[in-house]
């Protein structure tokens, strides 16, 4: 995946916003490299594809650098966290750790 479009990847995998105007650059170079679907003025991830493009976009996201901490990737810092709301917190039930987010009561 070209790192320009990765905005216009997070974007069409968000089902809070879907689409994207087709006019813009980065949406109209995705449709035409195959990434996306152009449904009439919008582009828009095919269902076929987003699973895969969700799974991507996971690993690129949990691979970012936390410039603050260190050497210490996204990823790994949720994977912390996770630990330390399950494990030290006794107000805080960690329901679930997804790849990109953690459910928790």
């Amino acid at each position: 995946m070209n790192a320009r479009w990765m905005p216009v990847l997070e974007a069409l995998a968000d089902p809070r916003i879907g689409w994207l105007p087709v006019g813009d650059a980065e949406p109209a170079e995705a449709a035409a490299a195959g990434l996306v679907a152009v449904e009439g003025d919008r582009a828009v991830l095919p269902d076929s594809a987003r699973d895969a493009v969700r799974a991507g976009l996971d690993d690129r996201l949990r691979a970012r650098a936390v410039e603050w901490a260190g050497d210490l990737t996204q990823g790994a810092l949720l994977d912390r966290f996770a630990a330390h709301c399950r494990d030290d917190l006794d107000d805080v039930e960690l329901l679930a750790a997804h790849a990109t987010s953690l459910d928790l009561r």
